[in-house]
């Protein structure tokens, strides 16, 4: 099982060249219209579940294709929603700025002589950061059958013959689960 980690990614390496891989996730999504969503631009696709209504720790599936010497090379990555990763990053920003401003305060108290409770506050802040952080492998224990849920999607989309390999990195908790069989869909 890997070790858990922030905006898990993997990257797939195929046989097949980048328009024809392009090709065979749009069919895949015309076909499968009510599964997974497809925001495509370019080389880039952004895969989500439209079957339930998305939830705080709903992923998203962010693909870019590249061309390589082999083929095309799909390199994948698990992420929540924008307006979740910009809550992360605006609750960091904060946390720094009052971690800061704390230290700084406490450190003009112990200058004048007085009582530098103001250091407590970095330390606050950081158990608080440290908390933030957790929250993170929390909702991707929550979003675990999602992003299984996506990960089969996409290599669906292709033919075994058609993935070379796996070029690195599996996705938080896939390794505990089962594959569900065609019949279970």
């Amino acid at each position: 099982m890997s070790a858990p980690r922030m905006r898990p990614r993997f990257a797939m390496q195929l046989t097949c060249g980048k328009d024809e891989a392009m090709a065979a996730i749009q069919k895949k999504l015309a076909m499968e219209p009510k599964a997974v969503d497809g925001k495509i631009s370019g080389p880039h696709v952004v895969l989500t579940l439209c079957s339930e209504p998305p939830r705080l720790w709903s992923p998203r599936l962010n693909l870019t294709l590249e061309e390589s010497h082999a083929g095309a090379t799909l390199w994948c990555q698990f992420a929540p929603y924008p307006q979740v990763w910009t809550g992360f990053v605006a609750t960091y920003a904060v946390l720094a700025f009052l971690g800061l401003s704390g230290s700084m305060y406490g450190l003009a108290q112990l200058s004048i002589g007085g009582s530098p409770w103001g250091l407590t506050v970095p330390l606050v802040t950081t158990l608080i950061a440290v908390g933030v952080y957790t929250t993170s492998f929390v909702g991707q224990g929550l979003a675990c059958d999602e992003m299984t849920r996506l990960r089969h999607f996409l290599e669906d989309c292709f033919d075994e013959t058609v993935i070379a390999g796996r070029v690195f990195g599996a996705p938080v908790f896939f390794s505990s689960l089962q594959r569900p069989s065609k019949e279970d869909s």
